[in-house]
């Protein structure tokens, strides 16, 4: 009886299995009735998992966005591409997610939040704390709550927290606090080319990074800082941390012409000699990798001291000082956006992030009406 159960349940339409769990996923099925669209692409989908937000996770999303701002219509386009990214390709089980992250295609496609080629967007999926975990934008965490629901198109796992549609770069770094990258970004005209290039993966050096080598940062030239930023991002591939890791050395070419050697030692993952601190930050058109030191391209050589105390310096003779360059930007308050960046860009970061506020403000008044 059990199994027939079962295959009865297998069998449900995904409308279907949202109406048999209206305790936990009547928000969603509020949600999915404005957008039709998506409800038909999912039912007629095969093969695919679906992260349902639970009625909690919405609230919670609400709660964590006052709405003081003026009342604006929940806006479709947006909670479409939301939607989206809860739904990949492939179905995942939950026996699946292992301690390695697993990076997979969701059904968000586009500019500006999934400016890649070769499919959607990413999740990341993995165990943390034994607890199936996916991975969004600026490493947001959503944990599964209830797994393996089946429908007749795949699988459905409810999740506790809403995804994080991925930023552009320069909206992560403000994020973070990587302002004095941010910073560096605007003052060598590189933010715009950071933010559109598709299919980017960028070794973003921390604060305290450029700090140890304050010295060398304010001597050089605009042209020389351009050269120094280009040597950390590589264009035309998406690396995500379980490609970076093995025992072999790779080389990889960055748009400075000039390529840097990744190295795995004792567990961790070395650019040249910068060790990755902060992993798989998915971005809209690529990921982004924390490192503690700023690398050199005129020292390619340097290699990871995995015993040393502090972080190795790239720049010989450099002195710590202040984090540099962060005057150019500003963080926090309503707008955490970088100054000075160009008018005509197609998105920028500050409108982006007011998209995903307005967005915010919608979805709050449909709960609240």
């Amino acid at each position: 009886m059990a199994l027939a159960a079962s295959r009865l349940v297998s069998a449900a339409t995904i409308t279907e299995v949202l109406q048999q769990n209206q305790d936990t996923l009547s928000t969603l099925t509020n949600l999915l009735g404005t957008v039709p669209d998506l409800v038909d692409t999912l039912s007629a989908a095969n093969n695919i998992t679906i992260f349902a937000p639970s009625n909690d996770a919405f609230s919670k999303l609400v709660e964590q966005n006052p709405t003081e701002a003026e009342a604006e219509e929940t806006n479709t386009e947006l909670l479409t591409m939301l939607l989206a990214y809860h739904v990949i390709n492939g179905t995942f089980n939950s026996t699946d997610f292992g301690a390695t992250p697993v990076f997979a295609r969701t059904l968000l496609e586009g500019e500006p939040f999934a400016n890649v080629t070769g499919g959607g967007q990413n999740l990341g999926l993995m165990l943390s704390n034994n607890a199936a975990t996916v991975i969004s934008g600026l490493k947001q965490t959503s944990m599964v709550v209830a797994a393996d629901i089946p429908f007749d198109g795949g699988i459905v796992h409810v999740v506790d927290t809403v995804m994080n549609i991925p930023s552009h770069v320069s909206t992560a770094a403000m994020t973070v606090g990587l302002t004095s990258l941010a910073g560096a970004l605007v003052k060598t005209n590189l933010l715009n080319v950071v933010d559109s290039i598709e299919d980017l993966t960028i070794f973003a050096p921390s604060n305290e990074a450029f700090a140890a080598i304050a010295s060398a940062a304010e001597s050089i030239t605009d042209d020389q800082l351009g050269t120094v930023l280009r040597y950390h991002v590589v264009r035309g591939k998406v690396a995500f941390s379980p490609s970076l890791v093995g025992e072999a050395e790779q080389t990889v070419l960055t748009l400075a012409g000039e390529a840097v050697t990744v190295r795995t030692v004792n567990g961790d993952v070395f650019v040249n000699q910068a060790k990755v601190v902060t992993a798989d930050m998915i971005v809209g058109n690529g990921v982004v990798h924390v490192i503690d030191s700023v690398l050199n391209p005129a020292a390619p050589e340097l290699t990871p001291d995995a015993t040393a105390a502090t972080p190795a310096i790239g720049f010989e003779g450099a002195t710590a000082g202040e984090a540099p360059f962060t005057e150019n930007v500003v963080l926090g308050g309503e707008e955490n956006e970088v100054e000075e960046v160009e008018a005509s860009a197609s998105l920028t970061s500050f409108q982006m992030s007011a998209s995903l506020m307005t967005f915010t403000i919608g979805v709050a008044l449909f709960f609240n009406c």
